[in-house]
């Protein structure tokens, strides 16, 4: 008698990540987490003096990183892992969020999720910009508990939809050009 040893087969959402794919999201999120922390959120501070609204706009860079690793990685979570990463990272450089850097990171992660989800885990130009309007819209609406918690319906809406189209253009596009130049080294 002959059995047949069929291999287990695993859930579709397993994350099966190499040493390399835990590699690239820890040096990204670390990287991302210094830039957040010491440039991308003193210069966010103080656009928001003027209009928070303008602030979204280079604040969509902190999702730089968690939309790469989606995009370079293109499996389930990558985004995710990498936005937790990065928020934690964030809190020990000492970012000015503080605490609130772990809730950014999961809220950046679960967005950018979403966008390249919606892209099928592609590493293309709409993925890149889905994962990061997802991304920073859904970051940037943890900003409307914390920041501005006395906004009206209509300026939260319209905070958010702004936040969704800087993370369109501005996060979706860097990430483009860097992965299409990372692609072109044979990295």
């Amino acid at each position: 008698m002959t059995t047949s040893t069929k291999p287990v087969e695993s859930s579709p959402f397993a994350f099966r990540y190499t040493t390399m794919d835990l590699v690239i999201m820890a040096v990204l999120a670390a990287a991302g987490a210094i830039i957040s922390a010491w440039v991308i959120n003193p210069l966010v501070r103080a656009l928001n003096l003027g209009s928070p609204f303008l602030a979204t706009w280079p604040g969509a860079l902190h999702l730089l990183v968690v939309v790469l690793a989606g995009q370079i990685v293109k499996k389930p979570g990558a985004a995710l892992t990498t936005g937790l990463i990065n928020g934690l990272a964030q809190l020990l450089f000492g970012s000015s969020a503080g605490a609130l850097a772990l809730l950014y990171g999961l809220a950046n992660g679960l967005g950018a999720e979403i966008g390249i989800a919606i892209a099928g885990w592609r590493s293309n130009l709409v993925s890149a910009m889905l994962s990061g309007a997802f991304g920073v819209a859904c970051g940037f609406a943890v900003d409307l508990f914390y920041w501005f918690p006395n906004f009206t319906l209509f300026l939260q809406i319209a905070y958010v939809v702004n936040a969704w189209f800087a993370g369109l253009i501005v996060t979706g596009l860097a990430t483009f050009g860097i992965r299409r130049a990372l692609t072109r080294a044979g990295i």
